[in-house]
């Protein structure tokens, strides 16, 4: 066999990377080796190329010496040979790790790609929530500010301020002032529930269907190219709820089917009762035909600082009313649910379980919730 010695010596048994050496050193050489794929000894004759590249190991008998001339003065071309397949190997080995590291590189940069729009996109997102939260607030101080210089200078008049036309001004400021709160509150929400920290509800007795008929009234009042409808065939749905943050719930997914239906349209708000395992639950369903919702996005939605692609830079958003609204629903022990194709419209589901039967008829207080405000 003719055996390549660089990069091989080391592969063999024992015996052989001893006779080899020896051989390197001085050829030719007899002896006896272990035979390939058995340990019995048998006899060798070894040759080596001058510059010991290479070595011609003869096993079993003694070799013809006339065809042994003949291979060892081919011995040289035989090594240059080896020589040149073994470069070829490692050739191709170095290739294969070549492009598997240039796959890498091209994957590696793709992530940090992703990584990178993903991040921007955060950036930005986190920058409108601030500038919408900024310009929420800013309104209701507004409102009180231009108010309160308005009186004063009606109080500076000689005929002075009539009292009913102070009534109006407070009533206006005590109505800004509520606005401020209820923003206050939800941004507080927020920042609790983003630590992780459940939320202390007010839990009362909520006729679901009085408290979603006051809130769909004021938005049907701020807008006129909506058709807000409320569909049931419950007179009452009592449950157990927090009446403001449901409120907030209900005002949040109906102010999104309004500015995310910027043509207009009809808007239904269901409310019903279903059957479920563990006893009876509240179905709240909104169904709007605005731009919809791409489905790409649809995983996503309720993630803080998420927003649909067909949204950003078009119509302003803060990122974090979905994931808020999800998040109170479930500290009610309920769910919601977002299906939608983008160019027809979403429908949002909410379930809620209903923990009373119908206890003794309490009216819903009013909830403030200014159509528009909510991040």
């Amino acid at each position: 066999m003719l055996l390549p010695v660089r990069g091989l010596v080391q592969t063999l048994p024992r015996a052989w990377r001893d006779f080899l050496a020896e051989l390197v050193n001085h050829s030719p050489q007899v002896g006896t080796l272990p035979a390939p794929g058995t340990q019995e000894e048998v006899a060798a004759h070894g040759t080596a190329s001058p510059d010991g590249s290479a070595a011609l190991v003869l096993i079993g008998g003694p070799p013809d010496l006339e065809a042994l001339a003949d291979v060892i003065s081919l011995l040289p071309l035989l090594a240059l040979a080896c020589a040149r397949e073994q470069a070829l190997e490692i050739a191709r080995a170095q290739a294969a790790v070549a492009r598997q590291a240039a796959a890498d590189a091209r994957g590696l940069a793709e992530a940090l790609d992703v990584s990178r729009r993903a991040l921007q996109l955060e950036v930005r997102t986190r920058e409108d929530f601030l500038a919408v939260t900024a310009h929420d607030l800013k309104n209701p101080l507004g409102v009180i500010k231009g108010i309160g210089q308005l009186l004063r200078r009606q109080l500076d008049r000689p005929t002075g301020l009539a009292p009913e036309r102070l009534r109006a001004g407070l009533d206006t400021i005590e109505s800004a002032v509520n606005q401020l709160v209820s923003q206050v509150d939800e941004l507080l929400d927020v920042a609790r529930l983003q630590m992780g920290q459940p939320l202390d509800l007010q839990r009362t007795s909520v006729d679901l269907v009085a408290l979603v008929r006051q809130v769909v009234a004021g938005y049907q009042g701020g807008t006129e190219r909506h058709d807000v409808r409320v569909e049931t065939a419950e007179e009452r749905l009592v449950g157990e709820w927090d009446a403001r943050r449901l409120a907030r719930v209900i005002g949040n997914l109906l102010g999104n089917a309004v500015k995310y239906s910027p043509e207009g349209g009809a808007i239904a708000v269901e409310i019903l009762r279903e059957a479920g395992t563990d006893g009876d639950q509240a179905i709240l369903r909104l169904r709007d035909q605005g731009i919809g919702i791409p489905a790409a996005d649809l995983p996503r939605l309720f993630q803080r600082f998420r927003r649909a692609q067909n949204v950003i830079g078009r119509i302003p958003g803060a990122g974090i009313g979905l994931a808020a609204s999800r998040q109170l629903v479930e500290q009610h022990d309920g769910t919601v649910e977002v299906e939608s194709t983008e160019g027809v419209g979403s429908t949002f589901t909410v379930r809620l379980p209903l923990r009373v039967q119908d206890p003794p008829v309490q009216e819903t207080r009013a909830v403030n919730l200014s159509p528009g405000h909510s991040p």
